[in-house]
């Protein structure tokens, strides 16, 4: 992850902020929707980095900071087609699509 000029921390909100969810989520980490939504570092997301640094042994403090975002940079471009998390398709693909309705 590249850091855009700031340490992000709980109460921060930017594209920066939704980079970090979606780095995240390619590491399993669930972000509540609105965290997502708002682009908002909340405190599930305060969370979710904090158990990432313990997990790579780094002050879980729960800022990513340069180190951190380094770790996290390295950690999703080793993932595993296993570890990413896909939205299902809206209707599968061999289900016909609805008829028009007419009016």
């Amino acid at each position: 992850m590249r850091l855009q000029g700031r340490n992000l921390h709980a109460g921060l909100t930017g594209d920066d902020v939704s980079a970090l969810h979606r780095e995240l989520a390619v590491l399993g980490y669930e972000i509540p929707a609105a965290e997502a939504a708002n682009h908002t570092f909340g405190v599930m997301t305060a969370g979710a980095v904090a158990h990432f640094q313990r997990t790579r042994r780094l002050v879980d403090s729960g800022v990513v900071d340069q180190e951190t975002a380094d770790a996290l940079g390295r950690a999703v471009e080793s993932a595993t087609p296993e570890t990413v998390v896909l939205a299902p398709p809206s209707r599968r693909a061999e289900e016909p699509s609805p008829p028009a309705r007419r009016t």
